[in-house]
């Protein structure tokens, strides 16, 4: 395992594994919409679920990160600041609505989230970037649809092993962003907090 699989498959690329197979069970054929794809979890998310056979919609804040998603699996994107998130993946899904979204961005896009949502869609959660409140939108849409809101507890040991195989079987890249040295820990983290990433950003000792 090298330096950089070290650094980004434990947070990355199990936390995303976990979410949505182990908590959402997403299936081959379904449709998933994973926001802030430039994210290092969103873009293991991104691979993993394309891998399995699921179409894919991806929302993040620019066009140049959406551009970059399309080269690593998404079939669809979005700018989620100039688009209407649950009217695009609407239109994508030809009315039907997504099977699973997967969001660690919390308040800004809980509520397209959910009308993104089709029938007994669940919306998985897994951070919180925006902010740690969200109200649902609608009591009504969430009951009469059977949709499903779900929380990914962390990851076990026991994951691990099959979720490294699927890693390397897939021939997926590993995609850092830049990398620092440990006592440019403050310039990486002003890079980030500017969100001027996609994929990880790695601190050498």
């Amino acid at each position: 395992m090298s330096f950089e699989h070290a650094v980004e498959f434990p947070t990355c690329w199990l936390t995303a594994s976990h979410a949505l197979f182990d908590v959402a069970r997403l299936a081959p054929g379904e449709t998933v919409l994973i926001h802030a794809a430039g994210s290092g979890v969103s873009v293991a998310a991104i691979q993993m679920a394309k891998h399995a056979g699921a179409t894919v919609l991806a929302t993040a804040g620019t066009d140049q990160k959406c551009e970059r998603a399309l080269t690593i699996g998404a079939d669809h994107v979005l700018n989620n600041r100039t688009g209407d998130v649950a009217a695009w993946a609407r239109q994508v899904t030809a009315g039907a609505g997504v099977n699973v979204v997967f969001d660690h961005v919390g308040t800004a896009l809980f509520g397209p989230s959910l009308f993104a949502l089709g029938i007994k869609g669940r919306l998985v959660s897994c951070g919180n970037s925006s902010g740690d409140q969200a109200t649902i939108p609608s009591l009504g849409y969430l009951f009469h649809s059977g949709i499903a809101i779900l929380g990914s507890d962390p990851y076990r040991p026991d994951e691990f092993a099959p979720a490294w195989a699927t890693f390397c079987t897939g021939g997926f890249p590993t995609l850092v962003d830049s990398e620092f040295a440990l006592a440019d820990a403050a310039a990486a983290q002003d890079k980030l907090a500017r969100n001027d990433v996609f994929g990880k950003i790695v601190l050498r000792p």
